[in-house]
């Protein structure tokens, strides 16, 4: 191929993709009580708490669909699970496809002293794996609100990049226009080879 086929193709897959590609749909999160792994029960508020600092973080995006809490609570509950953190792999893609969500948010949290420390994970319902782990520390004072909106922003940064609608663009355009744009691309380089062949113009 000359450099203005090359050239010609270049435009001509930039312009099926742009134009060719279809509406993003939303993915779906479901956001999970946090397990409280201290065993003092002081803290038994951090287990809706943290969640729901979460869901407001993935609210203000206006990225995602929302799987609403109770519903997943309950959804959870009747799987026989005593917790998320008990379930294998297995089980948290039967709970995903269950809420009919893309990504699980699941952690816990521990509190020694005057200290605590926030582990949270995103689970890839479709791969059946941890795509994410995030972490925060520090004290159990007026601080805990400064931890859990840290927790939330971290958590909302890694669900932007790997489930956001940028990310949803990517993989549509890949895995649904590929098998177009390379067809109507190799139909249009056969054109030009013609045509150049017969001495026509482009």
């Amino acid at each position: 191929m000359n450099g203005r086929h090359g050239a010609a193709a270049g435009i001509i897959l930039w312009t099926c993709i742009a134009a060719g590609a279809p509406p993003i749909v939303k993915n779906t999160i479901a956001v999970l009580k946090f397990n409280n792994t201290s065993a003092s029960k002081d803290f038994e508020y951090l287990v809706d708490s943290i969640p729901d600092a979460v869901v407001t973080s993935l609210a203000n995006t206006k990225s995602f669909n929302l799987v609403d809490r109770n519903t997943a609570g309950r959804v959870l509950s009747q799987s026989g699970a005593k917790d998320v953190l008990s379930l294998d792999d297995a089980g948290l893609v039967k709970l995903g496809k269950a809420l009919g969500a893309n990504a699980l948010v699941y952690g816990s949290f521990l509190v020694v002293g005057p200290q605590i420390k926030i582990n949270a994970s995103v689970f890839n319902v479709a791969t059946g794996k941890i795509v994410f782990g995030a972490d925060t520390r520090g004290a159990t004072g007026k601080e805990v609100f400064d931890l859990m909106d840290d927790i939330a922003g971290k958590l909302s940064a890694e669900l932007q990049r790997s489930f956001g609608p940028e990310a949803q663009r990517i993989v549509t355009v890949t895995n649904k226009q590929t098998v177009t744009v390379k067809e109507t691309v190799t139909n249009r380089i056969a054109s030009l080879t013609t045509v150049t062949q017969r001495g026509g113009e482009i």
